[in-house]
């Protein structure tokens, strides 16, 4: 046993220890942070399955998928093994055939992920959300904004609140496109997303307004 996992081992023990002694909140508390040490492991493992992939690793021990890889390393079902690596190909940066380091596919999505406010069934759902056809109609910047917005809500909804909720902001754009440049000037979509007073989770609102026209505006 390394000394890095002894001392990870002995802080897992000391919170699951706070678990059992203090008032109800204070042990609901240890609970809520044994939850995030929990996801920011799995960013940690995610990071090292982009390396291992990066590096060519897998696939020189004779395996064709990273999936199967993790399944076999960590002695894991192969959907969970899905999970872990489909984080990896969206969380983390990427390197180009030329080398060239590239930013992650999902940037949001991942610094909430790292600080451990999001699980990775969340990340799996953004993964969805913005894979779905209707996503795939929208500009890159439109999917931009959605991925922001859903990081920014991960901890408020669960995973399948968020999956529902990003789907309806999705599908509140215009799926048609702008209008063109030199056509008159389009309504602007204004999103709102409220937190239900009674429950976890929320809504989405979308609100059409003519742009504002300066008055000093040449015609």
């Amino acid at each position: 046993m390394s000394e890095n996992l002894r001392v990870a081992l002995d802080g897992v023990a000391q919170l699951q220890a706070d678990t059992l002694v203090g008032t109800f909140e204070e042990r609901c508390a240890a609970t809520r942070e044994l939850e995030v040490l929990g996801r920011r492991l799995d960013f940690a493992r995610v990071c090292a399955i982009s390396a291992f992939v990066r590096e060519g690793g897998f696939h020189a021990r004779g395996y064709r998928s990273p999936t199967n890889a993790i399944r076999d390393l960590w002695n894991i079902d192969r959907n969970d093994a899905k999970r872990y690596v489909t984080a990896a190909e969206h969380v983390c940066p990427r390197i180009a055939l030329d080398g060239q380091v590239l930013p992650a596919r999902l940037p949001a999505t991942a610094a909430v992920f790292e600080a451990g406010v999001m699980s990775l069934r969340h990340v799996e759902k953004i993964v969805q959300v913005l894979g779905s056809k209707e996503a795939g109609r929208l500009t890159p910047e439109d999917c931009a904004y959605v991925e922001a917005q859903l990081a920014e809500q991960a901890a408020v909804f669960d995973p399948q609140g968020l999956f529902t909720l990003g789907m309806r902001v999705v599908r509140s754009f215009d799926q048609d496109g702008p209008e063109p440049d030199d056509g008159p000037e389009s309504e602007v979509n204004e999103l709102t997303i409220t937190r239900h007073p009674d429950r976890p989770g929320g809504g989405v609102s979308r609100e059409r307004c003519k742009p504002r026209v300066d008055q000093d505006r040449p015609l």
